[in-house]
């Protein structure tokens, strides 16, 4: 099973996003992000069959805003093994 995670949007609801590279992912929120590597037509059509608001690309975000630590990862990765 595959979990999205929304982010806050300034203005409104929560909001799926999608970063270009991984470089974006991680200057956007951090090193320790979990992601996976998705076709970006296939992701925004489940976001919307979801009923979500519209897919954010390569959003900016606040600095220091950021998600996940490596802790976060290392309990999430004994949680689900």
């Amino acid at each position: 099973m595959i979990a999205f995670e929304l982010l806050q949007h300034p203005s409104g609801p929560a909001v799926p996003v999608a970063f270009t590279t991984l470089e974006k992912l991680v200057a956007a929120l951090g090193p320790a992000q979990p992601w996976l590597a998705s076709s970006i037509g296939p992701f925004t059509e489940a976001m919307r069959d979801a009923g979500l608001p519209m897919v954010h690309l390569d959003p900016v975000i606040e600095p220091g805003h950021h998600n996940w630590t490596p802790q976060d990862l290392e309990e999430y990765a004994r949680k689900v093994s």
